[in-house]
């Protein structure tokens, strides 16, 4: 399960002080929050020193996806020059991106260009409402998406109605999701055929070797 929240603009950050209280209570929180780079053309994220300051406080557990340049109507799907706003908001948002950033548009809205774009651009997801997909694997990482608007506090306050026990997410997109798993090396295999040799040995599983044998 993956959290995120749409909407990160200095207009609405004093509002993240509730995943703040979230994550007091629940440590290995993580989140995507999908940023508008220059929110109605009059907050640059990228020149202000209040956003600089807060990404320093929380870019070990916050991963900034890019949403939209100025987040002003129409969408960017339904603008001429989908790649030009789509790249003005991925540069704006350069300095607070991970290395495979992920792009979720307004509203949800995309076309048949949009991923295309993306690949150009260098994205590695999309985030729809509910999902995620690797646009260069062509394959849905998550599914179990759940999503805020940082301008909505009571969306924010539902979250703290999801069980315990998916505050403890899954790793966020932070490294190269193709490299090797840690269970391919020799060495972790140890544990395992031992855990395999007591199942084989259980007397639970001879009864049933005999029944099957018999």
């Amino acid at each position: 399960m993956l959290f995120t929240v749409d909407d990160l603009c200095l207009s609405h950050l004093d509002n993240f002080k509730y995943f703040d209280e979230i994550k007091s209570c629940y440590p290995k929180l993580d989140i995507i929050a999908f940023a508008i780079a220059n929110y109605k053309n009059e907050e640059l994220l990228v020149e202000s020193s209040l956003f600089k300051a807060w990404f320093e406080k929380h870019k070990d557990w916050v991963q900034i996806g890019v949403h939209s340049y100025d987040h002003e109507y129409p969408p960017d799907a339904d603008r001429d020059d989908e790649e030009n706003w789509i790249k003005k908001a991925k540069d704006g948002l350069e300095p607070f991106l991970p290395e495979w950033p992920t792009y979720r548009s307004p509203g949800w809205q995309t076309t048949s260009k949009t991923i295309p774009i993306l690949k150009k651009l260098g994205f590695r997801y999309i985030a729809y409402e509910s999902k995620v997909a690797d646009i260069i694997e062509n394959r849905i990482v998550e599914t179990q998406v759940i999503n805020s608007h940082l301008y909505d506090v009571k969306s924010i306050e539902r979250l703290k109605g999801v069980p315990v026990r998916h505050r403890v997410l899954r790793p966020v997109f932070r490294r190269r999701p193709l490299e090797a798993p840690a269970f391919h090396h020799p060495q972790a295999l140890v544990p395992r055929l031992l855990h395999l040799h007591r199942f084989l040995l259980a007397p639970a599983f001879r009864l049933l070797l005999q029944r099957v044998l018999v």
